[in-house]
């Protein structure tokens, strides 16, 4: 109810003269890509000075290729909004959490949003949207090295937090599953280890139990690959 009397307060509805003007089939063929409202906004954006502000990603590809339509999209718009100083991080790092939790996979993500997705999920390592979150570190769509330059920052983050030594082994745990998972993922972790000491720089107590978590699970993995 909040948020309809948000949108009724800040938003104006336009009609959409331009789909019913079309030629029956070609309005059958777009409501039948978009539906109603969908066709309607995409045909709203597509004259001169409109944008489609769409988190779906089949809608903006269709929308730009057939109508030659520019799009937004919710993380773009809040993070505008805190470049031009008129928006706030936290906004940013909390929205960017739920829509990586809602599955938008093209959702960028820094250290910060993942320790959001981990505050939001009370760092429990299976709930929403922390699941999600670590689970894009086994992503094809990131390279290996981004992949790993997100879990050496996240890393830091986490050994700040004030959590149980089993919340941040579990949540290691997963991270360097989901990186094993990838192509060269095990070289990777290697790699990282050996970076730690320079990543984690004068927080020498989160660098001990960080390094004890990699250690004990690279050591495990051993164990698996000699029993294979």
């Amino acid at each position: 109810r909040h948020l309809v009397e948000v949108i009724e307060a800040r938003c104006k509805v336009e009609p959409c003269e331009a789909l019913a003007a079309m030629e029956p089939e070609k309005r059958e063929a777009i409501i039948e890509c978009f539906g109603q409202y969908g066709a309607e906004a995409v045909l709203l954006a597509a004259v001169p000075g409109g944008v489609l502000w769409t988190d779906d990603f089949a809608q903006a590809e269709l929308a730009r290729s057939e109508h030659g339509v520019s799009r937004v999209w919710t993380q773009f718009v809040l993070g505008a909004r805190v470049e031009s100083g008129v928006g706030d991080l936290e906004t940013y790092f909390d929205a960017s959490a739920k829509l990586l939790g809602y599955g938008y996979s093209f959702t960028s993500q820094n250290p910060q949003i993942v320790r959001q997705a981990g505050v939001i999920a009370e760092w429990k390592v299976d709930s929403w949207p922390l699941s999600q979150a670590l689970s894009a570190f086994a992503g094809e769509s990131v390279d290996l090295e981004q992949t790993l330059q997100l879990a050496a920052g996240f890393l830091v983050l986490l050994y700040k937090e004030p959590l149980l030594p089993e919340t941040k082994a579990n949540i290691t745990v997963k991270i360097l599953e989901n990186v094993a998972k990838k192509k060269g993922g095990i070289q990777g972790i290697r790699a990282l280890r050996k970076a730690l000491p320079t990543v984690f720089s004068l927080n020498a107590l989160g660098l001990m139990d960080a390094a004890a978590n990699v250690d004990a699970w690279l050591k495990s993995s051993d164990e698996r690959l000699f029993r294979v």
